[in-house]
């Protein structure tokens, strides 16, 4: 979890649209016009260990509750964030 701490707010949002999409789009072709900068691509591979282990505790406990990533968002969601920013700072 310390790879978040270093990241921009607006890459933070990145990361966290590209989990909480996972499950959210089912749309194969969906098309998105930012790709995620590179801060944010390894920030979520940095997850992924926490991510399995947090699946296979919920497994163990009987939860379902998939925990899929899709990074097809993350970089509108990075780029939205930081224009949203620097529109707040006017």
């Amino acid at each position: 979890m310390f790879v978040l701490q270093n990241l921009t707010p607006p890459q933070l949002a990145g990361v966290l649209g590209a989990i909480m999409t996972g499950e959210n789009i089912s749309k194969p072709q969906i098309w998105a016009a930012y790709e995620p900068t590179p801060e944010v691509i390894n920030a979520v591979q940095a997850l992924e260990g926490d991510r399995e282990q947090l699946y296979k505790a919920q497994v163990q406990h009987g939860i379902q509750a998939p925990l899929s990533i899709d990074m097809r968002l993350a970089g509108n969601t990075t780029t939205l964030a930081a224009q949203a920013s620097k529109l707040a700072f006017r």
